[in-house]
């Protein structure tokens, strides 16, 4: 039963929380006195009945009492197929978090108001726009599960505490680029000359091409089988002509073996920088996931269909394709507004 104390000359109910299983004070804001002493006798009474409904409410939510700690340790076994770099996400979501709720504290205590500040901190801190955008979305994918494993109460996330991606325009290889990595690649071995292909002319990701064998390549009908680790599906696409010739080339001179001779992806873009240094290309403007956004930026201004373009690019959501396509737009917006100003400027000197 709630009871009232007095500390430093005012009054306090001091309650169980049978949810938390522990005791604590709740302040009335009032001094103590005998007449105050009444209503707060009367508000214990009122007080005592809202935590019993409460816990009622409680029992029959399913809620489970389980530590933060376990909770993020069952999210992490769900999540073990992940790439390496978004369970490194997780890791790194999951530092920051920990630094409002402890690790030993019950999942319950994670609630709307703590966690919507923690998000504004989170939007405070001196770090790139995307990077405080990725802690959002995996505080969303972490509650989502808490929610659907009753670890904690739902609630929803303020639309002003979320903190959006940055939306800029999408970094592209400059025409006269591809012509230069293209007119030099034939002084390359034919390895590095199939990983730059199959890259440009296909927009996989570096890690959907790195297992490829000559068996999956079918010349005949014209299409390429692969695996995609992030998105744990098996794919088949169809194979650009002007690829083609390379890839027979390619699979007579390897047999069975994989069609590329790397031992990791890091190993293949280290490998890309090296002829990008060598033919005088600045190394740091591009890296080997500049050849799938230039692919999707290719398929746009090609006028393929946008769910077209996200089957042939392995994308898990149409969603993502669109995110790219509303980027090249932008961008494209940027150039022609741009070339206005230029002309207003031109206009302006004539007068």
């Amino acid at each position: 039963m709630a009871t009232i104390i007095t500390r430093n000359k005012h009054l306090y109910i001091v309650y169980y929380d049978r949810i938390k299983k522990s005791t604590r004070q709740k302040t009335l804001g009032l001094v103590s006195s005998k007449e105050n002493l009444k209503i707060a006798k009367i508000a214990a009474k009122e007080f005592q009945k809202e935590i019993d409904d409460k816990y009622q409410k409680f029992n029959t939510s399913g809620v489970r009492l389980i530590t933060l700690d376990v909770a993020y340790d069952h999210f992490k076994r769900l999540n073990a197929d992940k790439h390496p770099n978004t369970k490194n996400e997780y890791e790194r979501f999951y530092r920051l978090f920990t630094e409002q709720y402890a690790k030993d504290s019950p999942c319950l205590n994670i609630n709307k108001l703590d966690t919507e500040r923690w998000l504004l901190d989170i939007k405070s801190l001196n770090k790139k726009q995307n990077t405080k955008h990725n802690y959002y979305k995996v505080l969303k994918k972490f509650l989502n599960f808490l929610f659907e494993y009753n670890y904690c109460l739902p609630f929803k996330i303020n639309k002003e505490a979320a903190i959006p991606a940055e939306l800029r325009p999408i970094e592209i290889f400059r025409d006269e680029d591809v012509i230069k990595i293209f007119k030099q690649l034939g002084t390359r071995s034919t390895n590095f000359q199939t990983l730059v292909h199959l890259l440009f002319y296909t927009g996989l990701r570096p890690s959907d091409i790195i297992d490829i064998k000559s068996e999956d390549i079918d010349l005949k009908n014209g299409t390429l089988r692969y695996y995609s680790i992030k998105t744990d599906e098996h794919f088949i696409v169809p194979i650009h002509n002007d690829l083609l010739p390379l890839l027979k080339k390619r699979t007579e001179e390897i047999g069975q073996e994989n069609l590329l001779n790397y031992a990791n992806t890091r190993n293949m873009g280290k490998a890309f920088r090296r002829y990008l240094e060598d033919i005088k290309i600045e190394s740091k403007k591009y890296t080997l996931r500049t050849f799938r956004k230039s692919f999707i930026s290719n398929a746009y201004k090609s006028g393929i269909d946008l769910a077209m373009v996200s089957k042939l690019v392995g994308h898990k959501q149409i969603t993502t394709t669109a995110r790219y396509y509303n980027k090249i737009e932008i961008g494209q917006q940027h150039q022609a507004i741009n070339k206005l100003i230029m002309q207003t400027t031109e206009d302006e000197k004539n007068d």
